[in-house]
């Protein structure tokens, strides 16, 4: 069971606001770096793929690909907060990255990252890596799938039959080289035609600290920009999953404590978006050191607030 995190209480508002960047990069190309990056420069904690498994919330994706399928509204709030996980003030790596047009849209004080790499590497890589967990590679790990079947686990394949995630994971995607370059190539013009150029760094990891920081408004910290997730590291942490999968077959409570968890760290948490969930600006007015609205409520703490500001309600 993963070590509960320290989370200060704030409101939806404060979340919304305080919500700084959306990686739309696709897997593989350096966003495990980004995000240990973003954790130096202050802008965390950051969401991944990595905090997926480490949170439980392998069924809220699932959610949201059904939402999305209906036609209803996702809360990201309840996303990226809750009992039993962080208040993220970043997010990167799918299955996030696949939703960045509503996140910039819900987190409208965010910029978006574009993580890129030459696409031959990122076909190499992702090809030989991520690609395999899709029961439509033609060197799938078949020993994953079946370990992984019972688990909450599972939930993600269902995830990667939705519209996004099978443009990269899907049969057509996956039957050929070409195929998969163009995919990559066509995402990556996506998001530069969708967010506008003052909020849109296209960013390389080996371009390390300097092109980042100046985007962020952040000082460059005194330390090399990290270098992680490699291919072999990948790799070892399937092992470790079929692994552990097996043993939970084999020793079948383990298998029940496992689903037990799951439900205590909330992963069957309702993220649908409720009518009373919207969050409107309201601009504030400061004078005499109080603040209030253009309907004139008075806002408590005004010390923190200019003229002109906004806040969501």
């Amino acid at each position: 069971m993963s070590k509960k995190p320290t989370r200060l209480e704030s409101t939806k508002a404060e979340r919304v606001k305080d919500f700084c960047v959306i990686g739309a990069g696709l897997p593989r190309t350096g966003t495990t770096s980004l995000k240990e990056g973003l954790n130096l420069l202050g802008l965390g904690p950051c969401y991944h793929m990595s905090e997926v498994i480490v949170h439980s919330q392998q069924h809220v994706w699932k959610s949201v690909a059904d939402l999305k399928a209906q036609g209803k509204k996702v809360e990201w709030d309840r996303v990226f907060s809750g009992k039993s996980i962080p208040n993220y003030r970043s997010g990167l790596d799918f299955p996030m990255s696949a939703y960045y047009r509503e996140l910039l849209e819900y987190y409208p004080n965010s910029k978006v990252i574009l993580t890129v790499r030459e696409p031959e590497k990122w076909y190499d890589s992702f090809n030989e890596t991520v690609a395999r967990v899709s029961k439509h590679h033609p060197e799938r790990n078949c020993c994953f799938g079946f370990v992984t079947w019972p688990t909450p686990h599972s939930y993600m394949d269902q995830w990667a039959d939705s519209p996004v995630p099978r443009r990269f994971f899907g049969e057509e995607a996956l039957s050929s080289k070409e195929k998969l370059i163009e995919a990559y190539s066509e995402w990556t013009e996506q998001v530069k035609r969708d967010v506008p150029e003052e909020k849109l760094l296209i960013f390389h990891p080996a371009q390390g600290w300097k092109p980042l920081c100046e985007f962020l408004g952040v000082p460059v910290p005194n330390v090399p920009f990290p270098r992680s997730n490699a291919r072999k590291a990948m790799n070892r942490r399937e092992c470790c999953i079929v692994f552990f999968g097996i043993i939970q077959l084999i020793v079948f409570p383990l298998l029940v404590v496992n689903w037990i968890l799951f439900w205590w760290q909330d992963g069957f948490r309702d993220v649908e978006k409720k009518k009373d969930d919207d969050v409107t600006a309201i601009t504030l007015e400061v004078k005499d050191g109080e603040c209030k609205t253009k309907n004139n409520e008075v806002i408590s703490d005004a010390s923190q607030y200019e003229n002109g500001d906004e806040i969501k309600k």
